[in-house]
């Protein structure tokens, strides 16, 4: 993407997404162009993404080896 076609957020929108989505990220793939705003934008949207899937898997690992007081089979506790 060239600097005068940039859109404010569409580089974040596009990382996240790719993210999202599987893709591998084309941050790289543009290095030359890491200057520009876009693939700066791009780079923070995957990376955002990446920690969100993360925290998701950690919370829901949490959550699932968790053992709730309900779940409690021994009636003399």
């Amino acid at each position: 993407m060239q600097s005068n076609d940039y859109i404010p957020g569409k580089g974040f929108r596009d990382g996240w997404t790719d993210r999202l989505m599987g893709r591998a990220s084309r941050f790289f793939e543009s290095a030359l162009n890491n200057a520009d705003p876009y693939w700066s934008e791009y780079n923070h949207g995957y990376t955002e993404a990446n920690t969100k899937i993360l925290e998701d898997a950690k919370k829901r690992q949490m959550n699932e080896s968790r053992t709730f007081l309900s779940e409690n089979s021994n009636p003399d506790f």
